[in-house]
């Protein structure tokens, strides 16, 4: 199984140095990426974001037939906000769809801390009159990831910018001008810059697991 990622990881990356387009901040802030995202995490900011990203594997035993439809492929659409504050993420709210059950039909979650709002329930109806579910979770926390990759953390941004085999310019953002950076790492170098790290909830990666390549 692979992750191949729609650049989503290297642009932001390559935002945090710019500052996010904050044209102040992008001429005082750091040349080190990881740098930069602490700078911006400890300000009271955030970021819109957009990605797309795409599991490709020959066997899809991992989940029922009929919830993949029998493909191989499934594409995962988001897009949203993720606000900072404290050196740390305090709040997202993030629109998703995949080709995976939620063809069709777009969720919507907001998170904070210990609880999560879900419009576009994917498994049951909603009580009637309702458009909302609480979800009540004391180890529910509000990330910034793609692909398994917690952009928010800095010793996995640290990684995942250590695997780096190619960088360019990659036009302008929000008025600021952007680098992209490209490469590969596995779920096992992730794991170990990241000790919580989990492909599933239902517990740690297997070895096999440990092997899958993000790029």
């Amino acid at each position: 199984m692979r992750w191949p990622l729609a650049a989503f990881a290297a642009v932001l990356a390559s935002a945090l140095v710019a500052g996010f387009g904050d044209g102040a901040s992008a001429q005082s802030a750091p040349a080190d990426p990881v740098q930069a995202l602490k700078k911006q995490m400890a300000a009271h900011g955030g970021v819109r974001f957009s990605r797309v990203a795409v599991d490709t594997t020959e066997d899809r035993s991992d989940v029922p037939s009929w919830m993949t439809k029998r493909k191989s492929k499934i594409t995962f659409r988001s897009k949203g906000v993720v606000r900072f504050g404290g050196g740390k993420v305090t709040a997202s709210d993030v629109t998703s769809r995949n080709s995976l059950i939620w063809s069709d039909e777009s969720v919507r979650l907001v998170t904070f801390t210990g609880r999560s709002y879900m419009s576009g329930w994917p498994v049951q109806p909603l009580p009637a009159g309702k458009e909302w579910v609480l979800l009540d979770d004391d180890t529910t926390r509000p990330e910034m990831d793609s692909g398994r990759i917690r952009l928010a953390d800095p010793a996995t941004l640290r990684a995942v910018l250590a695997t780096t085999t190619a960088k360019r310019p990659e036009g302008r953002y929000d008025g600021t001008r952007t680098t992209l950076y490209e490469g590969k790492i596995t779920f096992g170098e992730l794991s170990r810059a990241y000790p919580g790290f989990r492909l599933l909830t239902d517990g740690r990666p297997t070895a096999k697991d440990l092997r899958i390549e993000v790029s």
